[in-house]
Parts: C-alpha cells; structure tokens; sequence
C-alpha cells in the first residue's frame, strides 16, 4: 500500500509540472482564442475553421515540444563529465550515524494529501483516455471493414466529372442512410447515399463539396483533431473546439462550392435539408457534410453571404501556421519555469528535515533509509546526503558559496540534475514544513565513504568540513576504508607492548622534548599497517620514532559483516623523560566549546590540554557519533531534546562521560 501510495503521490507531483500547469496555459489562451473568433462574424469561414484547428492541435504539441525544452536544457546545463569509476575513496573524519533500518518508523498515509489526490485525478483520467483511443480504434477498423466492403467507381466514370484532375478519386453508394462522406488520404472514397444515385445534380453537388475536403486535405485534420478530442475527453473546451471546428469547415466548403459553380443557392439548400434526417456515421475518421439541427440555420444565413468572401487556401494555412506557433511557445516555455525564491524569514521559521529517505540516481534507487532520518534543523541549513558510489550531495533552499540552482523542492521530493545525474530524494514528509515549492541549490563531491552519512548542518559549511576533510590531502590511491565497523581492530600485546619498544631520539633527549605524538594508519585486512601519517608531532625526532614504531605494529583486523575490512585507526606514542614533570593522566578532558537547539561542540584534550585526535564521541542510546580532528574538535548534530549522555573514548586512556540537557 505504501509502493502505491507513493508511486501515485509522485505522479501527482510530476503531473503538476508536465501536464496539468501546460493544460492551464492552453486553457487560458484558448479562451481568449475563442472569444476572439466568436466576436469577428465577417471573418472569412475558411480562416475561423483553420484558426480554431490551429488551437487544439497546439495542446499536444506544446507538450511535446515542452518534453523536448526539457529534455534539451537538461541535457545542456551538466557540467562535467560523471565517472564513477573515477572516485577519490576517503574515509570522514566526522559523520552522523543513522538509524538503523530495524527503527523503521510506521507511516499513516494521509489520503487527503493534495499530491496523491492530484496523481490519483492524473491516473483514472489517463485509463479513461486509453479506452477513449481504443475505443477510437475500433471505429477505425469498422469503417476500414465498410471500405472493403464497398463497390468503388472511379470519379471520371460520372459524366459531370470526366477528364477530371482527381484521377485517384473514387465513388461509392451504400444503402446505409449516411450523409455523404470522405474516407482516406491517398486513396479517398467519397461516400453517398443510395438514395441520391438517380438525382445527377444533387450527386455533383455532394460530391463537389466532398472535393472540397480533399482538396484541403481536411481527412488527416480531422484524424489529428479525433485523437486530440480523445486524449484530452475531460477538456469541455476540446469538445467545443472539436464542435466549432466542425462547424466551419462546411460551411467553408459550402462556400467554395457556391463560388467557384454555378450551383443553384436554393438547390443546395434543398439538399442540406433532405440529408438532415440521415446518420452521419463514424465521423471520427471522415470528412462528412455533417448537417446538424443546430447549426443547418447558421450555414444557410452565411450562404447567402457566400459572395463576400475571397477564399485563399494559402493565406488561411499561414494564419494556421502562425497562430499555432503563438499558443505552442508559452505551453513549451512553461516547463523552464523555476520556484520563486523564499525570503531569509520565510526560511528561518520553516523546518528543514528528512524522515524515511530514498534516493534514486538516473532512475536506479541508490540509497534507502526507513525511519526516521534524524535530519532536521531550521530552513537555512543544508542537507548532506552520503550515496555511496555515487559520491556526497549538499542540498537546501537557501543559496550558498560554490552551489548551483539546479531543482527545486516540491513536498516532499527534492528534484535536481548535477553531473549528467538526474536525482531524486523523496521523504515520507515534506521536507519544507508548511512550504511546499522552493528552489533547491545543490553542490555535489565525487568522494566515496563507506558506512551511513547523513545528516543537517549549516549550509555556510562545506562537504569537505561536514566529513572532517577540511585542508587534508586526500589520496587517490586509498582503497575503500572504514572509520567504524562491527569489530574494531585490537593491538595485540597491547599499547604498553608497543610503548616499550620506543627509542627515545637523542635529539629529543638532549632537547628535553617530550609529550605525545600521535598517529593515524590503515589497519589492513591481514591486521597490518599502511599509510601511517603523524597528525600531531613533537619534532626532536619523536615523530620518526612513533612511525617506526607504529609501523612494527600488529592487530588482529577490524570485521565488517563477518569479513575482514581495512579500518582507519589512531594511536599516541607517549615520550617521556626520566627525570621531567612531564605525565601521562590517564584522565580526558571535554571542554564545552558551543552549544545551540541541537547540536553541541566538544574540544578533547588529556590532563595537559594536549588536543587528542581521534578521539571518539557518542551519545548514549542513539547511533550518532564522531572523531575530533586534529586539533581535538569535535561536532555533533541533530541531537534529541532532553538529557544527552557523551561518551568519550580514546586508546590508552580512560573512558569519559559528560552530561548536557538540550530543551524542547
């Protein structure tokens, strides 16, 4: 029920932009349309027929060419090229954890939720559409049956019309009490009724007429106008088109038929009303004489005005041609439309958040998160979403440095392209409260991190500082590393094993340097060291000291889902003189740097405020987490009202727990 709930709430989302505000300008061009031709009574028949076809063929093909401006500006505005093969593997220094997928949270599907109404319209209205060309199909096929089944004569056969030029014309009389009608394009048929087969006149009348239609190539017209009338059946304007249209076709071919023969007015009158009575037939797919109760005055009032009009085929198709032209451009402009920009206030009092995630990258879902997402903060802030192969993505509704607006936010569906990516995320709610458009700016790092990665910050902070890879070299070399896995790598022997091994550097020695030095490395799959860096030194030679030393090192290797994995790992050499005040306080310290509605920073240092790298941080109960950066800092976001409890860990010393209350 879910599946469908959602499939049928992004419908109603998409259908907003492709459909239904495209309808909307046609609609109100239309009308205009309409009016205008309804008010201009000495308008010459020919022009009102094909300037009223123009408007409704201009509703399929302004969206059409919409898709196409679409599909072309998409395809344009991409930067550079999106390989990802070609992606740097780094490892975060500060992340926020999620919740586990276990904690999915259950969803009460609001059935009056605007989207999903929308999207459930959009669908009963597309089946109803499919039956109406289906239904479209079958006349087709029965009248193609009639047409088969008709005894056909050439034109010229008819003395009124030998050595004429529509030498691919042929005549038919059926028993049927159809009005006379044309069937077919390259080959047509004109159509009568047995009962006019021994009147020569009222033949050549008829059939004069019908060679209006094909002259005009009015068959193929009427074919496009018979799917546009089925397609869009809901529209009363497409009916009424479709009506009008009808209307002034015949009474421009009976106007030619008057101007062009010596056609008796009153004979031609006489024969309109004879044929009155008779079925007009599957008229989707012919051109008939049509003859309507409700329309017979109005063509027998403009006939006897049949002199004033100058008929001109040409200058009538260029009117076609231009006003087309003038309703297709604004419904395939309309797509390029972009949300209106929130204010600084609007977006400070809107909640900016995330529940139950899923993003799908050129239509492949790439990232799933059931529950909540523990991502919510205030509409100035930005979203950092990690997808894994597909690098980490910053999102948010207010413009910041080195961002681009490419989509916007539509309920809960933020929509954008970036890097030849068509990306959708969609949340269980709406990501804006209370908003439901906003533009969507978006910066995107091709960097792989392995594990959960995501969560809010402010948007004036970059990827690279909400990963903890500010002002670091960053590696393309390095496989896929873990900064946390299921079981962390162990030292065998034990840090003081290792510690005895360590040669105090004469340097150092006679410089009287001590302190800790502190390293980072790779634990391996087989449990040994690579890549060990010094990320906080002494010099005296004690930093050469601690990497030699780190080097020899061994673990057994850190287990993610019950394979050995490579794990980033920190570790303090301690060097200390005989004879110095210098100590090794197993105590850490937490000095509270700054603290808002949910978020907190610690900086971690031991008993002699040296900053402790790596040092871990969590809250208790939760599965949010973080390792302070070289200079001992750490953050952590989205944190829960109430009581907080933050363990603090680091290797060789003892664990530490602080204490701070966030209010509602």
């Amino acid at each position: 029920m879910q599946a469908l709930y959602d499939f049928l709430q992004q419908t109603g989302l998409q259908s907003l932009d492709v459909f239904w505000f495209p309808l909307l300008i046609w609609t109100s061009i239309a009308i205009i349309v309409f009016l205008a031709l309804s008010s201009s009574n000495k308008l010459n028949p020919l022009y009102h027929y094909h300037l009223r076809a123009a408007t409704l063929v201009a509703i399929p093909l302004g969206l059409v060419t919409a898709f196409g401006v679409h599909f072309f500006v998409s395809n344009t505005s991409s930067t550079q090229p999106f390989d990802p093969a070609l992606f740097i593997v780094e490892t975060p220094q500060t992340f926020l954890l999620e919740n586990s997928v276990g904690s999915a949270e259950v969803v009460n599907l609001n059935w009056f939720e605007p989207n999903f109404l929308l999207g459930v319209l959009t669908m009963i209205l597309g089946i109803v559409s499919v039956i109406m060309i289906i239904r479209l199909a079958i006349s087709y096929y029965r009248l193609k049956a009639l047409y088969r089944g008709l005894f056909k004569t050439s034109l010229s056969n008819i003395n009124e019309f030998r050595g004429t030029s529509f030498q691919n014309v042929k005549v038919s009389f059926i028993e049927h009490p159809l009005v006379p009608f044309t069937f077919g394009w390259k080959h047509p048929v004109i159509v009568l009724p047995k009962r006019i087969e021994s009147k020569p006149k009222k033949i050549e009348m008829a059939i004069r007429h019908e060679l209006v239609h094909i002259r005009r190539g009015d068959y193929l017209l009427q074919l496009f106008l018979s799917v546009i009338e089925s397609l869009f059946w809901f529209h009363p304007l497409i009916k009424f088109g479709a009506r009008e249209i009808e209307t002034y076709r015949e009474i421009s071919c009976d106007q030619e038929v008057l101007n062009t023969t010596d056609v008796s007015l009153k004979k031609y009158a006489s024969m309109l009303y004879e044929l009155l009575p008779l079925n007009r037939g599957l008229s989707e797919f012919s051109v008939s004489m049509a003859v309507r109760q409700s329309t017979l005055k109005k063509r027998l009032v403009t006939m006897k005005q049949h002199s004033i009009y100058k008929t001109s085929l040409k200058r009538s198709l260029v009117f076609l041609s231009l006003l087309l032209i003038i309703i297709t451009i604004p419904i395939a402009c309309s797509d390029l439309r972009a949300p209106e920009g929130l204010s600084y206030e609007e977006l400070e009092g809107t909640s900016f958040s995330m529940k139950s995630i899923t993003v799908e990258i050129n239509g492949e879902e790439v990232f799933s998160q059931d529950g909540d997402a523990g991502a919510s903060s205030s509409g100035l802030s930005a979203l950092f979403i990690n997808t894994g192969e597909y690098g980490v993505f910053k999102i948010s509704p207010t413009r910041f440095d080195e961002g681009q607006l490419a989509g916007e936010f539509i309920g809960n569906t933020a929509r954008f392209k970036i890097n030849q990516m068509d990306v959708v995320i969609s949340s269980s709610s709406n990501f804006l409260d209370g908003i439901s458009e906003a533009e969507l700016w978006v910066t995107h790092k091709a960097i792989k991190i392995v594990g959960p990665s995501h969560g809010v910050a402010a948007a004036t902070q970059t990827i690279d500082q909400f990963l903890g890879l500010d002002g670091k070299e960053i590696s393309h070399d390095d496989p896929d590393v873990f900064i946390v896995v299921e079981e962390m790598p162990q030292l065998i022997g034990g840090l003081s094993s290792l510690q005895s091994k360590v040669i105090y550097p004469t340097m150092a020695k006679r410089a009287g340097i001590e302190g800790r030095v502190t390293v980072q490395f790779i634990v391996n799959e087989q449990g040994e060291v690579e890549s060990p860096e010094i990320i906080r030194g002494i010099g005296g030679g004690a930093d050469e000291e601690a990497l030699r030393v780190v080097k020899e090192a061994k673990f057994s290797p850190g287990i993610q889902r019950g394979q050995p994995v490579k794990v980033k790992y920190t570790l303090p050499i301690v060097f200390r003189l005989s004879d110095s005040d210098f100590t090794s306080n197993n105590d850490i310290v937490a000095v509270l740097l700054s603290y808002s509605d949910n978020e907190v920073k610690f900086k971690i240092t031991n008993a002699t405020s040296q900053p402790l790298a790596g040092a871990t941080v969590s809250v208790s109960g939760t599965n949010i987490g973080s390792a302070a950066n070289e200079n001992g800092v750490v953050t952590l976001t989205n944190l829960p009202p109430g009581r907080n409890e933050f363990v603090i860990t680091y290797i060789g010393l003892n664990t530490a727990k602080v204490y701070h209350e966030f209010k509602e």
